[in-house]
Order: structure tokens, then C-alpha cells, then sequence
């Protein structure tokens, strides 16, 4: 999960220092655009707008305040116009990295990926020592399933700036993900040691502990992050998804709904929000919180699967397989889309399409224990038992206690005219599903 926004742009972007800025030093517009940062800095992205607005007024042909203007309007999650405001700088600076490299981060708030991949390296051939393009270069190329392109570019931030803070968060972000796990926390302490009150660190790190499983260490970043800046959004953001992720629906929705207080234009947090709510029987609040995610942003594939659920469960299978189809489009990795979809189209009695979902799913992750049960269902409802039992010993060699399975084989097995294997998956399957005798 992503944190909103793109958390590179926490930190500040300098001002353009040429003859134009310092020209500008007599009428205020210097003075005026740097209160502008530390208003943006201050999360006070619309006066810091207002600010810009005054200097672009007095005079149109200043970069900088296009810039400034565009860093606030990116921070409020306005990405077409921090773009329009890139390309006004550009126009008047056409060899402006700072702009470009902002037009790259907009440019993938809008999941256009190629095209921030491009800004990011023509700013860098600008400007081959521009940190903050390689850092940013490196988030988009994460996203892209590049962990080992992001952590060179990591590599290359820390070595020209080695008090990027960000950068050595980010870098522990990818380390963990490759599971260099000591390496990770490495890149963790040596940000809080060059900022002890980087919330977005903390924040990184709880995300990355969550990736390890250690759901109490991130909740722990994020009330320390909390209790640096009460209203920060991405740390109630993600201490609601290590909420979640210990089984706590209830107080995840409340640190989601906070969030989106702080924050209203979080697309991830409704459509997280909307999977707590399932869980907890809300399925109208689930559905409007899935609604509102892709109104916001109609990229975010999770908020389509959560709502494919939905509708799984009010048995409106056609619009789950238009859900899951849509996610698909969006992210032709997804495992979970696959799933979802082989799933509605099962209950929709097209065995054969969701026979072809799950041995797609499969193909993306040959280890996943649900799509092998899933095509073991699928070839059941086509009665090819021997196909079925092949995959449900498959299940069970990568999942031993996974009870569907044994209750599965056994009724392929006793079809099949297999009584004592079909009583020997049964009795296993009710020591999997009995609870257990109390000791006397």
C-alpha cells in the first residue's frame, strides 16, 4: 500500500535561484514564495495556493512560483493541476528539473507510469545529480515491480545526498520488500537518526514491519508518528491496516475514518475502510466506501475487488466479473483479481471460464494454495475427479490444514467409487474442524 501522497514530496521543494528570483527580490515575491513552503510544509496547502496565486499575478513569467503552486496543489492530491502548472514552468524554464520532476510525481498519482518514468529521466539527464528525481524515479519503478531498478536509484540519492532522509527511508521500504530484512531497518534507524521526527520514516517503517508480519511494531511507528503530529493522515492510515491485519476491524475502521477526516480525498483509505465494513456485516457502507474510492481515483484496483466482493456476496455475479475484469485491466498481475474473478464466474456456473482464471492465477504464483483449490473446484463442477484430486493434493501439500481441501478430495475419492480414501480425507478433514477436547 501506498501512503498519499507520494511521500518524496514531504520534503521541501527548493526555490529556483537564477537571475529571475533574485530579480524578484525587490517586490516580495522571493519573501512571498517562501512563506508559500512553509505553509505547504505546514500542510496549509490552500493559503500556501493563495500566496502563489499573488506572485503569478504580479508577474506570470516567474517558474518558481508555477512550481510552488504545483507542489501544494500535488500535496492536495490535484494531480491534473500540479501538471498544468508543471508545464506553465516548463515553458518559461524548459531545462527545469525541479519541474519536471514534479510533473513526474503527478504524473504517477495519476498511474501514468510510463510517462513519469520519462519526466523523472529527463530530469536526470538535465541534471544526472538531481536526488530527488533518482528517489522518485525509484518509487514509480517499484510500483512497476522493479525493486531491484528502485534500489540502485536509492543507492545512487544516498551516495549525492547523503542526508536525504526520504531516500533512506525509501530505501529500507525496497530492502524489506526483497527481504533483506536486517538491511531494511538499517535504512530505517539511519533516516530517524538524521530525523528523529520524520513521521513519513515511522510511517515507512510500519509499513515495511508489516510486510514481516510484525503487525504490534508498525502500530507502535504509527502512535509514535501520532504523537509527533496528531493530524497526520498516512499514520492512521496504516496503523488501520496493521489493525486489520490482527483482526481488529473495528479499530481499523476507526483509524481509517480519521484519516479520511484529516484527509477526505484518501482513495485508499475508503477503499480499505469498505473491507473492514464488509467483514463487519456493513455491506451499505462497504459499498458506498467502494464508490467513493473509484470516484476519486477510477485507477485503484483493490477498490474494484472490494466491491467485486460485495457483489459476490449479493450474488450479483456479473457485476463482480465486470469488477475483477476492470482490476485486471488495471493490474494484469493481480493474483487476487484472477482469484476473484474464477470465483464469481464458478458461482455463476461458467466452469470452464473459471477454470481458466485460476490456472492464470496460478501461472502468476505457482504457490498459491487458494487458486489450486479454486481450479480443484472448477474441475469438479466438470466432474473430472482425477484432474481435481491431482490439484486438491496440491493444496495440501502446500496448505496441510486446510480443511476444504480434505472434505474436497473425499468427496472426488468416494464419486470415484474410493470409499477408504474418501473415509480417510473425511476423518482428517473433522480433526481439522472438531474443537478440541478440554484436558480433565
Amino acid at each position: 500500500m501506498r501512503a498519499s501522497p507520494h511521500p518524496v514530496f514531504l520534503a521541501a521543494i527548493s526555490l529556483l535561484v537564477s537571475a529571475t528570483t533574485l530579480a524578484m527580490e525587490a517586490d516580495g515575491s522571493v519573501d512571498r514564495l517562501r512563506r508559500a513552503e512553509a505553509l505547504r510544509q505546514a500542510d496549509e496547502y490552500d493559503a500556501s495556493i493563495a500566496l502563489c496565486d499573488r506572485v503569478i499575478e504580479t508577474d506570470a513569467s516567474n517558474p518558481a512560483a508555477f512550481i510552488q503552486r504545483a507542489a501544494a496543489r500535488f500535496n492536495k492530491g490535484d494531480f491534473d493541476s500540479a501538471i498544468a502548472d508543471c508545464n506553465r514552468a516548463l515553458l518559461l524554464d524548459p531545462k527545469s528539473a525541479e519541474a519536471l520532476n514534479l510533473r513526474g510525481g503527478a504524473r504517477d498519482g495519476k498511474h501514468d507510469y510510463k510517462a513519469a518514468l520519462a519526466d523523472y529521466d529527463l530530469a536526470l539527464q538535465i541534471n544526472p545529480s538531481h536526488a530527488r528525481s533518482l528517489a522518485d524515479r525509484g518509487h514509480t519503478k517499484l510500483t512497476l515491480g522493479d525493486p531491484q531498478g528502485a534500489l540502485a536509484d536509492y543507492r545512487r540519492a544516498v551516495e549525492i545526498d547523503p542526508q536525504f532522509v526520504l531516500a533512506w527511508a525509501n530505501r529500507g521500504v525496497v530492502l524489506a520488500v526483497l527481504g533483506q530484512r536486517k538491511e531494511a531497518l538499517a535504512g530505517f534507524q539511519r533516516a530517524l537518526e538524521l530525523d528523529p521526527r520524520s513521521c513519513s520514516t515511522l510511517v515507512s517503517r510500519a509499513n515495511a514491519e508489516l510486510g514481516m508480519g510484525d503487525s504490534a511494531a508498525a502500530i507502535a511507528d504509527c502512535d509514535h508518528a501520532i504523537s509527533i503530529k496528531a493530524n497526520y493522515a498516512p499514520a492512521f492510515l496504516y496503523r488501520g491496516n496493521a489493525k486489520m491485519a490482527k483482526g481488529d476491524a473495528a479499530g481499523a475502521v476507526a483509524d481509517w475514518s480519521r484519516s479520511l477526516e484529516i484527509e477526505p480525498r484518501q482513495a485508499l483509505a475508503h477503499a480499505n475502510r469498505a473491507d473492514a465494513r464488509f467483514k463487519l456485516g456493513d455491506r451499505n457502507g462497504a459499498m458506498a466506501d467502494c464508490n467513493e474510492a473509484i470516484e476519486l481515483d477510477s485507477g485503484l484496483a483493490v477498490a474494484y475487488l472490494n466491491r467485486a466482493a460485495i457483489h459476490i456476496s449479493n450474488r450479483s455475479f456479473a457485476a463482480a466479473i465486470a469488477d475483477c475484469s476492470r482490476a485486471i485491466e488495471i493490474n494484469p498481475s493481480s493474483v487476487e483479481a484472477y482469484l476473484g474473478r474464477g470465483g464469481a464466474r464458478g458461482q455463476n456456473s461458467d466452469f470452464a471460464g473459471a477454470e481458466a482464471d485460476y490456472r492464470f492465477a496460478i501461472s502468476l504464483n505457482p504457490r498459491s494454495a487458494d487458486a489450486c483449490f479454486g481450479l480443484a473446484v472448477s474441475l469438479l463442477d466438470q466432474r473430472r475427479l482425477d484432474e481435481a484430486i491431482i490439484n486438491l493434493d496440491r493444496v495440501i501439500e502446500l496448505d496441510p490444514r486446510r480443511s476444504q481441501a480434505f472434505e474436497a478430495r473425499a468427496k472426488a475419492k468416494r464419486a470415484k467409487g474410493d470409499t477408504r480414501g474418501a473415509m480417510a480425507d473425511y476423518d482428517r478433514f473433522y480433526e481439522l474442524t472438531s474443537p478440541p477436547v478440554p484436558a480433565r
